[in-house]
């Protein structure tokens, strides 16, 4: 048997964007024509970070094209490599490497070149604004999106940015953040999501005590999981890393860690992928286990309906997915994944979900 370690799991990013836990930022190239509106457009092919909030859901989330400066042309990145603590690209003869620093802020850093931040969409009524907060950061108030701070630590930075948009004829401009090699052929930025209010760190960690600090704790998570044989390590290593990554942190309507089913574009909860989830963590991962099957409990309605999906920005009613939670409640019962005086508290909460079926939706009463 094998101790799992996601750490060093590979990505795709045409299928698999680099994410990490606890974050709403993404690094991905998957621009696959979705048929749904809001995703049945054509996006130009390239890398993009991408916000995951659930004011994106069924929209492109892309936020920011992200461009190679080699010389004088811009190109696409070419991933070298994609571990979930450090992202490796190749722009003509130069690097850019990219790790976390924490679960909000991305920090890029690179060898002779750059990299060309371009505003992916601009919504008709944008409003967006960006303000020089010192001689080495920029605010970026996106509207009704999540807002950013780019901050310089070396090398070149520059944002060319309309100050204000009011209307469709000015959504020809679109934020430009060129991050540029110095002298020495170096540069590294900061690029944070905010939602309303951000303070400027006192002092960072370098970028290679952010990469461990990521490696660390992906390695710590995964071997909190059961030991697999050989043959499924790999899978495993993959299947670990996709859920840690997959998670986002409480905010706005989500009061607990919450597992998105993509962070692709199905970046929302529904409510009976979580039981599925809850149930798959509960080896590894007994609180978050328990913090996924309740979550939609959380938001239960009057009525005893649990909402067909949240996300931090929103809920949905019009439909609902069948009543396995108590199912669900035994499996986890069984797995020792229940917190001491849970089971007393969601127990109406089950019990009004129940009634709620036989009330409304078995019309014939049979």
């Amino acid at each position: 048997m094998t101790t799992p370690h996601a750490a060093g799991v590979q990505l795709d990013l045409t299928a698999v964007p680099w994410s990490r836990r606890g974050s709403y930022m993404t690094l991905t190239m998957n621009v696959e024509r979705r048929d749904h509106p809001g995703r049945d457009n054509d996006v130009e092919p390239g890398l993009y970070l991408g916000d995951v909030s659930g004011l994106r859901l069924w929209r492109w989330n892309g936020v920011f094209l992200v461009l190679g400066i080699d010389g004088d042309r811009f190109v696409t990145p070419e991933v070298t490599s994609a571990t979930y603590d450090l992202l490796v690209l190749s722009v003509g003869s130069g690097i850019v490497e990219v790790t976390w620093e924490g679960a909000d802020t991305m920090r890029f850093r690179s060898t002779g070149a750059g990299l060309r931040f371009v505003q992916s969409v601009i919504d008709p009524m944008d409003a967006a604004l960006a303000f020089p907060t010192g001689t080495d950061a920029w605010r970026l108030q996106m509207g009704e999106d999540a807002h950013y701070v780019v901050t310089r630590m070396s090398g070149l930075l520059s944002v060319d940015a309309p100050n204000v948009r009011t209307g469709d004829a000015d959504t020809v401009d679109r934020k430009v953040i060129d991050m540029r090699p110095g002298t020495d052929g170096m540069a590294e930025i900061a690029l944070t999501q905010y939602e309303a209010g951000y303070v400027a760190p006192t002092s960072r960690p370098s970028f290679e005590e952010c990469r461990l600090s990521v490696q660390d704790e992906l390695a710590t998570w995964s071997a909190g999981f059961p030991a697999l044989s050989a043959d499924l390590v790999s899978t495993g290593d993959a299947a670990t890393a996709l859920l840690w990554s997959s998670t986002v942190g409480p905010r706005g309507l989500l009061g607990r860690p919450g597992i998105l089913m993509s962070k692709n574009w199905m970046n929302a909860i529904w409510s009976w992928d979580h039981c599925f989830n809850a149930l798959g963590l509960a080896a590894g991962d007994k609180g978050l286990a328990w913090d996924q099957f309740v979550l939609l409990f959380d938001h239960q309605h009057r009525d005893g309906m649990l909402p067909d999906l949240i996300h931090d920005n929103g809920r949905m009613w019009g439909f609902c997915k069948p009543p396995v939670h108590g199912w669900t409640l035994r499996h986890l019962i069984e797995a020792d994944a229940v917190p001491a005086g849970e089971l007393d508290a969601i127990y109406p909460k089950l019990v009004a979900w129940t009634e709620w079926w036989f009330t409304y939706r078995d019309l014939d009463r049979d």
